[in-house]
């Protein structure tokens, strides 16, 4: 069998991972694993709601194999969702981050100053639309249009609730000529900043791109083997000094878990999330087919929750229609009338994560929740909250819904590798795997993410902060 020898590999090609390959590969070579488009037979499903958001209707093949080819299994209790899709799931939406960096992060000032540095160069060098301020003063400001009846919650700060209000960065890259950034001037599909719209990274000709899934990693003496395998089931070795892993936290930890032999759980830290319908006193009107959160709405105190608000749209309408099926022959109507549907995303701080990971005897690597039903009552508390201060505020008819889907379908995952000193499963500020120094991990894995709820830009800053530091 062949192998190849490579010095750098980098494991993934989601954003954090093509975002250190734009800063690492403009000085060093660079190898890049990550499937693209696997296909296999797989059994059609009748019903996807409740496992796909709206965004992955008709992606569930993706989502299957994504489970198959990474040796997964998941417990009926909880979910867990990736794709074997070219830069995974980051692919399909990507569309908000938290215009603040939380002081949860766990790392030395120094780190911390470099991580906000990568995220201010990130704002910039996609133009994203939104602002980044600390303590009132702005680093960061583009723009963008809210509904006028929206503008009366940005000032709530002194809310009862301790309830503040931010207008997100949404992870869509602004035109040159507007000063005012409108939704409907916005291109949803090459406007968007997501991994195919990145793929100007594979012009870079320090890098090389491979499509295969990652099976094992072994480490013989200071070189590492890493066990690959294509759409055919054929099996590829490759042999490097430097190993990248930013394959997303639920990949990277079986990857790890594997190499240091541990077979006691895991817990995976998340958010977990309650879909919360609100019916809005006027219509707000956008010609995009998915308009992001252009509110979030923070509930600050010992508990960290956020809520966002998006306006209804056929993707959201679709699947509410899949699940209360009842409502088929107002499907008209429902969509006629969409835009005044409000739908908000309420979202935990990873003190109710509940998923965890471990190996079984025929070497599948088990997904599994232990039903705390407690959380699903804190949030269902917090939806009344949120509901009230839009019903006083003259945003809302008195009325709401709740969804509480599966747990982990917030598909935020993180905090299995974290930044620590003690214990075998961490890195160090560098991102070093103990005990490994030629491992570095890009992804969520080394963060807990206590009060960013919508923390993908501070993932893709570190990883551009590895970046930097490998090549010195």
């Amino acid at each position: 069998m062949k192998k190849r020898y490579t010095n750098t590999l980098l494991i993934g090609s989601g954003l954090a991972g093509l975002n250190f390959a734009s800063v690492y590969g403009k000085k060093k070579k660079l190898e890049i694993i990550s499937p693209n488009f696997l296909k296999f037979n797989t059994k059609k499903e009748d019903k996807e709601t409740g496992f796909l958001p709206p965004q992955m209707k008709g992606k569930l093949n993706l989502v299957k194999n994504y489970i198959r080819f990474n040796n997964l299994k998941i417990n009926k209790n909880c979910t867990i969702l990736g794709s074997l899709n070219y830069g995974g799931l980051s692919d399909f939406w990507g569309l908000q981050i938290d215009n603040y960096i939380s002081k949860d992060l766990n790392v030395s000032k120094l780190t911390y100053k470099k991580i906000e540095q990568h995220f201010i160069r990130l704002l910039k060098e996609h133009s994203l639309i939104g602002e980044f301020k600390v303590f009132k003063k702005i680093y960061y400001e583009n723009k963008y249009k809210i509904p006028i009846s929206f503008n009366n919650l940005i000032n709530s700060a002194n809310y009862k609730e301790k309830i503040e209000c931010r207008l997100p960065i949404l992870a869509y890259q602004k035109k040159k000529t507007e000063k005012l950034v409108n939704f409907n001037s916005l291109n949803e599909k090459k406007d968007k900043f997501i991994p195919s719209n990145l793929r100007k990274y594979k012009s870079i000709k320090k890098i090389i791109h491979h499509n295969l899934v990652v099976n094992k990693i072994e480490r013989i003496k200071n070189i590492y083997k890493i066990k690959c395998y294509d759409q055919n089931f054929k099996e590829k070795i490759f042999l490097c000094k430097k190993l990248i892993l930013g394959c997303g936290t639920v990949v990277t930890t079986k990857l790890v878990m594997d190499l240091l032999k541990i077979r006691n759980e895991v817990k995976i830290k998340h958010h977990l999330r309650l879909f919360t319908f609100f019916l809005s006193k006027k219509p707000i009107i956008y010609s995009i087919n998915f308009l992001p959160s252009i509110l979030q709405i923070l509930i600050k105190g010992k508990n960290f929750f956020s809520a966002d608000l998006r306006v209804g749209n056929k993707f959201i309408t679709n699947s509410i229609l899949e699940l209360y099926r009842f409502l088929s022959p107002f499907k008209f109507f429902i969509n006629l009338f969409n835009k005044y549907f409000l739908f908000s995303n309420i979202l935990m701080g990873s003190s109710g994560s509940n998923l965890f990971i471990k190996k079984d005897k025929n070497d599948f690597y088990k997904i599994y929740s232990k039903n705390k039903k407690n959380n699903e009552k804190k949030l269902k508390l917090i939806a009344k909250k949120v509901y009230n201060f839009l019903y006083k505020k003259k945003i809302i008819f008195p009325f709401f819904k709740t969804y509480f889907p599966s747990i982990g379908s917030d598909f935020h995952y993180f905090g299995t590798i974290p930044i620590k000193k003690k214990g075998c499963l961490v890195v160090n500020e560098k991102c070093q795997l103990k005990g490994h120094k030629n491992i570095f991990i890009i992804d969520g894995s080394v963060f807990n993410f206590k009060s960013n709820t919508y923390p993908l830009g501070i993932i893709i800053a570190n990883a551009r902060r590895i970046g930097e530091l490998l090549i010195k």
